[in-house]
């Protein structure tokens, strides 16, 4: 990027100044609940494979 200005000099530098914040200002971060929780439990017994359209079991055996 091609920019006409000089970078700005240190004497127009602004510093932040120390302070303190409020309690009503704080940010509070919590997880409103365990999100593994929501996740939906996997089977521990996979089901058999169906065929589709696409994959069929005259394909399947080409590629074994």
């Amino acid at each position: 990027v091609f920019v006409n200005t000089r970078y700005k000099p240190v004497a127009q530098k602004v510093n932040p100044v120390p302070g303190t914040l409020p309690d009503e200002f704080k940010i509070v971060r919590k997880f409103p609940e365990d999100p593994l929780l929501s996740l939906p439990s996997v089977p521990t017994i996979i089901p058999p494979f169906v065929y589709g359209t696409r994959l069929t079991e005259e394909r399947w055996k080409k590629i074994e």
